[in-house]
C-alpha cells in the first residue's frame, strides 16, 4: 500500500466512531494536511484535495452550510466509509465503489 492509502485509512480510523455511510451531513478533511499532521513526507501533491467525512450527526460549535450533493458525484467511497475524488483513490490502490451523495448535503465547518 502507498503513503496516501495509509493516510486514506487512518483519517477513516479518526473518524470511525462517527461516520454514517448515508448521511447528508459530512465535514472535510484536506488530505495534504493529514500528511502532515501524521508526520509523512509527500502530501504536497494532496494540499487542497478534500476527503469527505460523512457524519452520524452534527457537528456542535460548528458552522452549517447548505450544498448541492451532485458537487461531490465524481467521488469514491472508500471501505473505511469515507470519501475522496475517484482518481486519488485509484492512485492509492484502495477499492472503492462510486460515492453516492444526497442531493442536498450539510457541510460542517
Amino acid at each position: 500500500m502507498t503513503d496516501l492509502g495509509d493516510i486514506l485509512k487512518k483519517i477513516g480510523e479518526e473518524f470511525k466512531e462517527d461516520i454514517w455511510a448515508k448521511s447528508d451531513k459530512y465535514c472535510l478533511v484536506d488530505i495534504g494536511k493529514a500528511f502532515e499532521a501524521f508526520g509523512v513526507k509527500g502530501g504536497d501533491k494532496y494540499e487542497g484535495v478534500k476527503a469527505v467525512v460523512p457524519l452520524k450527526k452534527g457537528q456542535k460549535d460548528s458552522i452549517a452550510i447548505l450544498v448541492n450533493g451532485k458537487d461531490l458525484s465524481d467521488y469514491a467511497h472508500l471501505e473505511s466509509g469515507i470519501a475522496v475524488p475517484e482518481w486519488v483513490a485509484e492512485e492509492a490502490g484502495l477499492t472503492y465503489k462510486t460515492y453516492e451523495p444526497k442531493e442536498s448535503m450539510t457541510l460542517y465547518m
